[in-house]
């Protein structure tokens, strides 16, 4: 990816020569060469390099894993570690950074570039696709109705803070329990609570959108009438299906429309029990 702006640490000045004078023919723009962990931290504050082509073993008492670390922390920009040896208790330390790759040294000019090109493509993808989902989070969020992703076993992977509020629960407190133990539902005329409303839907593993409409019970014990939609989506092949939930707070159509509508005209979207 020719243009990428690189920051090279290297404490030793024939290496570090060598590998400026490697990337800048493969047309990679090098911020600055610099040979300590504190000179590192200060030259990617001031340049923001797209990436950090690290050495592990720095001389002084900052080697390089400590500083990608506070590089990383500090400013989000990835590294590559350069290493001719390391310990094993160095290359635990160095996973925990999360570093893009690793070149072993001493340095083949084929092995730079691919693990350079690689890495910042694993890279920007990956920032894009954690862009992507700060949007689809805050839109979610600004929606009205409740909307929440369970697994095919019913828990809790997300809910935003409609469905937070409809439900009287906190926005953290959810993740990873079953949804009925989240949710009661009651049918909309008998306001009998229906036991297991969520798995005795999902346990039949449907192929389209469950509707209808029914009384949530929350946790503050307040009935709310919501109209819900159950819709399975698959996240990658091999794997049970998850399911979106949407439930939008029915009271203020209900009271329009008052009486309820008619049992026969709901039919099977009408809910007493999801599967009769």
């Amino acid at each position: 990816m020719p243009g990428e702006r690189i920051l090279i640490v290297e404490d030793e000045r024939i290496v570090a020569e060598e590998i400026r004078v490697m990337l800048s023919a493969m047309d990679f723009e090098i911020t600055g060469v610099v040979s300590t962990g504190p000179d590192a931290i200060r030259e990617a504050s001031e340049t923001l390099p797209d990436l950090v082509l690290m050495d592990i073993r720095l001389k002084g008492d900052m080697d390089g894993v400590e500083a990608a670390g506070i590089i990383a922390e500090r400013s989000g920009i990835p590294a590559i570690y350069l290493t001719a040896y390391a310990d094993d208790a160095t290359v635990q330390r160095a996973r925990l950074t999360r570093p893009l790759g690793y070149i072993v040294k001493p340095l083949e000019r084929s092995q730079v570039k691919a693990v350079i090109e690689v890495a910042l493509y694993r890279y920007r993808r990956e920032k894009m696709l954690a862009e992507s989902e700060r949007w689809l989070s805050a839109t979610l969020q600004a929606i009205d109705n409740g909307i929440i992703a369970i697994n095919d076993r019913g828990e809790i992977n997300y809910m935003n803070a409609a469905a937070c509020m409809l439900m009287g629960v906190p926005l953290p407190g959810a993740n990873g329990k079953q949804i009925d133990e989240i949710i009661s539902i009651a049918d909309i005329y008998r306001r009998e609570i229906v036991p297991d409303f969520f798995r005795k839907i999902i346990s039949v593993k449907p192929s389209r959108s469950n509707k209808g409409i029914a009384v949530l019970v929350s946790k503050d014990g307040y009935e709310i009438p919501v109209d819900y939609v159950i819709s399975p989506f698959r996240e990658e092949i091999g794997q049970g299906p998850g399911f979106i939930v949407i439930l939008h707070d029915a009271s203020r159509r209900l009271k329009i429309e008052d009486p309820l509508p008619d049992r026969e005209e709901m039919g099977e979207d009408l809910v007493t029990d999801p599967l009769s």
